[in-house]
């Protein structure tokens, strides 16, 4: 970890509100939590200063099981920028991907021989070969544990009539670089981040930065009061809207350069670090 100067100790003090991503700060590489995180995020709870919530790019159904697991009463970002309200199990912001766009990335997909999927509020619908259905259909919300998440289409809207939150571009086996740059000139009013094996797609200015501001409306809590956790280039606009930014060691060197603190992995315990320090200094 970073050492702090008082200037971040003074920083840290102020924090009221601490958003965390998921897959690989929550939780470790093969999808489990250390065994310091419960014991962490139960001492933020309980902590009469400190709120604790999810601010992750996954879909509705892998996110919701851990509001029970965590004990979270306050709203949730999910799917990249929609919020979801466990004490009136509600979302209470959502934006859509219009009609138009929607089947125009479909065709943008099919011309390429790339997988898709779309975000709705209860799954996932996926246009997708065998290959990459088996990746989506094994995924684990944690590890060890399966919810029924997805469903393989062959056309998004003839197979529901939910609003699409957010669309990617999923390949397995594909490098998705050339592809990036042609969805972001094709699709300039979509935000599209490039991950490991997706290309996530948003409306424009929708992501998890924007979420967090409404987040704070929300709950009332400025923004330099909130500390955020993350290890992927969809946490960029999260990292920069907090007050403090925490990156774990293996994010990439994007997200180290704007972040406050950096972290050991989840697998060495960062996570639990980042929220026991900023536990220690608020209770001071």
């Amino acid at each position: 970890m970073r050492l702090y100067g008082k200037l971040m100790i003074e920083r840290l003090e102020k924090i009221r509100l601490v958003v965390s991503d998921i897959d690989g700060t929550l939780l470790t590489a093969d999808n489990d939590l250390h065994a310091r995180t419960l014991p962490s995020i139960q001492n933020i709870i309980h902590n009469q200063r400190l709120v604790f919530t999810l601010g992750t790019g996954r879909a509705f159904p892998l996110t919701h099981p851990f509001i029970e697991l965590l004990g979270i009463s306050s709203p949730i970002i999910f799917s990249g920028g929609a919020i979801f309200d466990p004490i009136s199990h509600a979302i209470t912001s959502c934006h859509r991907i219009e009609i138009g766009q929607a089947r125009a990335l479909m065709r943008f997909a099919k011309e390429r021989s790339l997988g898709l999927m779309a975000h709705t509020s209860d799954c996932m619908l996926c246009i997708m070969d065998d290959d990459d259905w088996e990746s989506i259909a094994q995924i684990e919300w944690i590890k060890g544990e399966k919810i029924d998440h997805a469903r393989r289409v062959e056309d998004i809207h003839a197979d529901s009539d939910d609003v699409i939150i957010r669309m990617d571009i999923f390949s397995e086996k594909q490098p998705l670089a050339a592809a990036y740059i042609q969805v972001c000139h094709t699709f300039p009013n979509l935000h599209a981040v490039q991950m490991s094996r997706s290309i996530e797609l948003t409306p424009i200015g929708v992501n998890k930065g924007s979420a967090l501001r409404l987040l704070a409306d929300v709950l009332d809590v400025k923004i330099q009061e909130i500390m955020a956790i993350g290890d992927s280039l969809n946490d960029l606009a999260l990292l920069e809207e907090a007050g403090v930014g925490v990156a774990m060691d293996t994010a990439p060197d994007a997200l180290k350069a704007i972040a406050d603190i950096i972290v050991p992995s989840s697998d060495e315990g960062g996570f639990a670090d980042a929220l026991d320090v900023v536990a220690f200094i608020t209770k001071k």
